[in-house]
């Protein structure tokens, strides 16, 4: 068993795949990109056009074609901005999905504790269910007891408890009751009461 901190590194796994799809994610988001600088492009010159357009309209320069051919345009590519930006926010959530599952490839101690059981070896296999480590935290040891229908209405929380155990016969260890379920449990009439007990030296 290791003792290990809270944020310690356990583990760092090989992900290539979610790589690979992380780098395609990175080069879509680079086509949305540049599809939208091209959409905004194709907007500025359909509004310069319909612009000129529609000043040289009335002077007869140009016909009513023309300028309805323009204005439809000019509609046309103002909605290929809005789909262009709609894609490059789709690339961004999609990359940003990749990134965060890419970051379960490190595996930390999510508190202080002690690792009680590896279950991988360098080189395994792992999937979603895999259990890889078994840590627990012994600082403070909690204690789950039943009291009884008599004694249940005198228990408050933080009072003093002593528990001794058969392991260690002879000692009993100070603790305080942390929290109680507040009720009889209706088939057994006991309530169960947790005691939390100070466990430095583990």
């Amino acid at each position: 068993s290791d003792a290990v901190k809270e944020g310690q590194l356990l583990a760092e796994i090989d992900t290539p795949e979610i790589e690979q799809q992380l780098a395609q994610a990175k080069a879509q988001l680079a086509q949305a990109d540049a599809a939208l600088v091209q959409a905004k492009a194709n907007k500025g010159y359909s509004k310069t056009t319909l612009e000129r357009l529609t000043a040289l309209a009335p002077k007869g320069v140009t016909s009513q074609q023309e300028l309805e051919k323009a204005q439809a345009q000019s509609l046309v590519d103002d909605s290929s901005v809005e789909v262009a930006q709609a894609n490059v926010e789709a690339q961004k959530a999609n990359l940003g999905r990749i990134q965060q599952t890419l970051g379960f490839a490190r595996v930390t101690a999510p508190f202080a504790g002690t690792i009680n059981q590896r279950n991988i070896e360098r080189g395994s296999l792992v999937s979603m269910s895999t259990p890889l480590f078994r840590l627990s935290q012994t600082d403070t040891v909690r204690v789950f007891i039943q009291i009884p229908q008599d004694v249940a209405p005198r228990v408050r929380l933080d009072a003093p408890a002593q528990v001794s155990v058969r392991e260690f016969s002879g000692r009993t260890f100070e603790g305080k009751v942390a929290r109680t379920a507040a009720s009889l449990d209706a088939t057994s009439r006991m309530m169960q009461t947790e005691i939390r007990v100070p466990n430095e030296k583990h």
